[in-house]
């Protein structure tokens, strides 16, 4: 039987070639994800397949290897929670593994997650943070999702199913269908599934057998073999410290920081106990380095949010609340001083018996 459907898929495609050799890699990513083998012979599967043209190989090749240390995170989180290496797959097809990624409808960074999900799953959202974009957080709470959706679908490509389309849509498939078997739900005549879900499974087996087998050799893929063990720590920083003061401490700089750590949406902690991600080798320094900078003395006690009306100006603005104008546009991520009507400015309150702040 195997050798049947091999000589069935020998030089199908010249970019993604089935061969003895690699059967039995092929055989073990379908079955980690409760699909038979026999899938491969599915018609509108493999034009999905066939149409992965060398560029669209290379392309891939180029997001593997620029997505720098997440793709070891992400399948360092996958194998700890026990979710099949497949799934590192959905999250580049969902978002090239790009933290900043954002979808039309606001789903946002490595998972796509929509804001109630990601709230559902531990994942905080405020005027401060947004946790969908620290790849760490995201993939643990993604890893909660999935195993939610595979204990109550039972299958896992059902679980994928409902990643993208939602479990409503699914039970809604597999009761019209009479079945939950995979060939019938993703059926191009009777529609069971929407085309953008039956594409998106197509989509992440395509490119995971793709990436598996054949992709290495057009580029130097060894973030896809890397050790799978993460190259950073977890450090406790303080309500409203200065992020600057927080990379300075590690001997790095704040861009180096804001990379690793894309979760802040301005330049400072929020005020409430919280943490970073540091590079292991530069933890002992930020905990030994006792040195200061000028935001370490000012002593933030609150932050509030500000609505920017007609007339205002950010000098005017800092100047009414007793803080820098270099303070807000820190505070705020902001390149210059100009700001829009309606914009929400999050200002700092000091606690001038600690501190004294220079305005500008």
């Amino acid at each position: 039987m195997k050798k049947f459907i091999l000589l069935i898929m020998i030089n199908i495609c010249l970019f993604a070639s089935f061969s003895v050799d690699k059967y039995d890699k092929q055989e073990k990513i379908l079955k980690s994800i409760d699909v038979d083998v026999k899938y491969l012979q599915d018609q509108s599967f493999m034009e999905i397949f066939y149409d992965m043209s060398e560029r669209e190989v290379l392309y891939f090749t180029k997001v593997l290897n620029e997505a720098n240390m997440n793709i070891p995170i992400i399948k360092a989180i996958l194998k700890k929670e026990g979710v099949p290496d497949v799934f590192l797959y959905l999250a580049m097809v969902e978002s090239n593994f790009k933290t900043d990624a954002r979808s039309g409808v606001k789903a946002t960074g490595v998972w796509q997650f929509m804001e109630p999900t990601a709230k559902n799953f531990g994942l905080r959202i405020d005027k401060f943070v947004d946790e969908r974009k620290d790849v760490v957080a995201a993939s643990v709470a993604a890893a909660k999702y999935l195993h939610k959706l595979k204990d109550e679908f039972g299958k896992w490509y059902l679980a994928i199913f409902a990643y993208n389309c939602g479990n409503g849509c699914v039970r809604k498939a597999i009761r019209n269908a009479g079945t939950d078997e995979l060939n019938t739900l993703l059926d191009e005549e009777q529609k069971y599934l929407p085309k953008e879900t039956r594409r998106f499974f197509k989509k992440i087996l395509s490119t995971s057998l793709i990436a598996e087998n054949d992709i290495a050799k057009y580029g130097d893929i060894y973030l896809l073999n890397q050790v799978m063990a993460l190259n950073i720590g977890k450090v406790e920083i303080k309500p409203n410290e200065s992020l600057q003061l927080v990379a300075n401490k590690a001997k790095m700089s704040l861009s180096e920081l804001k990379e690793l750590n894309p979760q802040f949406k301005g330049n400072y902690a929020p005020p409430y106990p919280y943490y970073a991600y540091l590079p292991i080798e530069k933890i002992a320094s930020y905990k030994d380095n006792k040195s200061s900078i000028k935001y370490a003395k000012n002593n933030i006690k609150n932050v509030i949010s500000y609505r920017v009306k007609q007339g205002d100006t950010l000098y005017a603005i800092a100047k009414k609340n007793n803080v820098s104008t270099s303070t807000l546009k820190a505070y705020n991520n902001l390149k210059d001083d100009r700001i829009g009507i309606n914009q929400n400015l999050l200002i700092p309150i000091l606690d001038f018996d600690n501190s004294k702040e220079a305005k500008n």
